[in-house]
């Protein structure tokens, strides 16, 4: 089989992100942007196969668009970084912190500031509170990914915006 140039790889990298509100992020564009540094290619793929058991049950919970149709992908590349959890189209990073990061204070600020100066917005959670408060834990990500939809097509005739019980949107 032939092997691609990697200057066609290196393209990939040099694409501007769309502004938010642009609409799904299609394949090539920004959701190959960052994840195109081959240097990472083999530790994500390793992550992705030995995930830790709090990555794991919260996955269950995130795969096939099954929180709010939003497609997430695990241990995704943001230049130097790797994030536990992406959502491309809403640019949510989900982060689960065991033990460990009580040593790491200084590298997660950096990694956050770096993460959000892309345009995204990260949600960190304790792995204890993913494990005993799920439902908390999505409903959070939930209200992340209601915060940073895009407007909808103008409204139909008779139809008009409320707000829900949790500030969220409801189209009536």
């Amino acid at each position: 089989p032939k092997r691609r140039k990697t200057s066609h790889a290196l393209n990939k990298c040099e694409i501007k992100s769309l502004p938010l509100g642009q609409g799904e992020v299609r394949r090539g564009s920004m959701a190959k942007q960052h994840n195109c540094n081959p240097i990472y290619k083999h530790l994500r793929q390793k992550l992705r196969a030995t995930p830790t058991d709090t990555e794991r049950f919260l996955w269950q919970h995130l795969r096939a668009r099954s929180l709010e149709d939003c497609r997430f992908l695990r241990q995704y590349s943001i230049g130097n970084y790797i994030v536990d959890f992406y959502c491309p189209s809403h640019r949510i990073v989900v982060e689960l912190d065991g033990s460990q990061h009580m040593d790491q204070k200084k590298y997660d600020d950096d990694r956050t500031k770096y993460i959000e100066s892309q345009g995204n917005v990260m949600l960190r959670f304790w792995d204890n509170d993913v494990l005993n408060n799920i439902n908390g834990v999505l409903e959070i990500i939930r209200r992340g990914i209601l915060e940073r939809t895009p407007p909808n097509l103008p409204l139909s005739q008779g139809e008009e915006i409320k707000e829900g019980s949790l500030g969220e949107k409801i189209i009536c």
